[in-house]
């Protein structure tokens, strides 16, 4: 059996834990948890350049983006130009541009390509 060794025992080695070691508030956690949120919603979002609303499942018909086979940013250039006859946008999809920080996000992911 081997014998248990607390972090506290390895003093010396660099992998301490200090009592002094700052600490992380709630504050900081909360900004970093609502700005990881938005960041995974938004690449969730991106997913629906790949396919098309079919009515019979969702009640709305059509694509977000004109090569819907393709996964790309495509999603965002149709979004920030605008409304277009051949492609859907929800209003899901313009909430996206509403929000501050998620409009920023999604500048962030028209800008990657």
């Amino acid at each position: 059996m081997t014998e248990r060794r607390d972090l506290s025992s390895s003093a010396g080695n660099g992998n301490s834990f200090s009592r002094s070691s700052p600490r992380i508030d709630d504050e900081s956690i909360s900004v970093s948890l609502r700005v990881w949120r938005r960041r995974v919603s938004l690449c969730l979002v991106s997913g629906v350049s790949l396919g098309r609303c079919h009515k019979d499942r969702s009640g709305f018909e059509g694509a977000w983006t004109s090569n819907p086979p393709i996964f790309d940013n495509s999603y965002f250039k149709e979004l920030l130009s605008g409304e277009k006859e051949s492609l859907l946008q929800l209003v899901s999809d313009k909430a996206l541009l509403d929000d501050h920080v998620f409009r920023l996000l999604v500048e962030k992911y028209f800008a990657v390509c």
